[in-house]
């Protein structure tokens, strides 16, 4: 979280300018207290809404707006008013599944070319997104608003999450992006070799389909349904090899520069290919590519993807900087981070003391990790087994 150095901070509830000592202060102090357990937020005056979706958009902005809050909006259809909405709030609420935080930042960064000025987000999630990144739900209402109390209250904490910058060249020209969740160099369906270099040397060399560079936040994604594990460590970064050959493996290194270089082994376009592509051109009612041999081998080399959005064809060399950050605001409520650190501290003591007759679980719709018994008794128990399995 970066403090604007133009703009005064206010206390919440007298208006009291803080001094500069004491701006500059809470500055130096932000690194080390928002990798920890984040920095007490600020009770919040103006809210922006972001998203892809409009109807969702306009349900939360009017709901706000039926109560007199102060609040904005930059959806879709209206992007170019993206940061100015922005660096006019307190908080943003960022409106629809995960997708939507690394979508409105990647906007941001895009029009900005910084993430300076970026406030605290605050996923809020439609009833049927898994949202491993939520804080506020629509529905129910009551929820909500229970939400928003705690933002408009200054009851929550802000927490500097790990984004990744990239850096790559191709035909002599230099690019930039960022990516929240993952970088992606896929070959399919060329078998690739990926050379990865730290700072100290090389870490590996793997044959592969491509390679998966995520961040705690991009643990619950991409990586997640590659058999990744949810990293709750933001001085960390998670590599992973996409159909690595002969018992790859894969790493969790600290936070720090990663040179990536890629060669694709043995690329060839088959006439079968060329052949069925055509008709099917044809068959779409397109006409057929003039040279589609070099256009397929254009389409199957090294393919760069950033957040699930393919950036370029035929990269060879990419750098990675994890250097940059966003706010996340943390409300009171649990969080997947503390609901994560309960289980793996539970299974590990589960895992060293002997087999009783009861179990852990974890109930979804209960904000906790319950520990209930194994029942034997088949009659006499069957009511509260069967409310037991109901719950779990």
């Amino acid at each position: 979280l970066e403090l604007s150095r133009e703009r005064q901070l206010k206390q919440c509830d007298g208006g009291k300018e803080i001094s500069e000592r004491e701006e500059r202060r809470r500055d130096e102090l932000i690194w080390v207290n928002s990798l920890l357990k984040g920095i007490q937020g600020d009770c919040v005056k103006k809210i922006a809404v972001v998203t892809r979706n409009y109807r969702l958009g306009q349900l939360v902005a009017n709901r706000l707006k039926n109560r007199n809050l102060n609040v904005r909006e930059a959806m879709g259809w209206n992007l170019e008013i993206l940061p100015r909405v922005i660096q006019w709030s307190d908080v943003i609420l960022t409106v629809g599944g995960d997708g939507v935080v690394a979508w409105a930042v990647r906007e941001y960064y895009q029009r900005t070319g910084t993430l300076k000025g970026l406030k605290p987000i605050v996923p809020v999630v439609k009833p049927e997104s898994v949202g491993y990144l939520r804080q506020i739900e629509i529905m129910p209402e009551e929820r909500f608003w229970d939400g928003i109390e705690q933002l408009l209250n200054g009851n929550y904490r802000v927490q500097n999450r790990t984004v990744l910058k990239v850096k790559w060249e191709t035909y002599n020209i230099v690019q930039s992006n960022i990516a929240v969740n993952e970088v992606v160099v896929d070959s399919t369906p060329n078998v690739g070799r990926f050379s990865v270099n730290l700072p100290e040397g090389q870490l590996t060399e793997v044959f592969g389909d491509g390679i998966l560079i995520s961040t705690a936040i991009g643990s619950t994604a991409w990586s997640l349904s590659l058999g990744g594990l949810i990293n709750i460590n933001e001085d960390a970064l998670q590599i992973i090899f996409l159909g690595g050959m002969h018992g790859s493996a894969n790493f969790i290194i600290p936070r720090t520069k990663v040179d990536v270089e890629v060669n694709v082994k043995n690329p060839a376009v088959l006439r079968e290919t060329i052949n069925i592509l055509n008709e099917t051109l044809v068959n779409e009612g397109v006409r057929p590519l003039h040279d589609a041999e070099r256009t397929l081998k254009v389409i199957f080399s090294p393919r760069l993807i950033l957040d699930g959005k393919i950036l370029q064809f035929g990269v060879k060399k990419i750098t990675i900087y994890p250097d940059l950050s966003i706010p996340m605001a943390i409300l009171r409520t649990e969080t997947i981070l503390e609901k994560v650190r309960k289980i793996t501290r539970l299974a590990r003591i589960d895992n060293e003391t002997p087999r009783t007759n009861e179990q852990y679980s974890y109930s979804g719709d209960k904000k906790h990790i319950s520990r209930k018994k194994k029942f034997n008794h088949t009659k006499t128990n069957k009511v509260n087994t069967k409310r037991e399995k109901k719950e779990f």
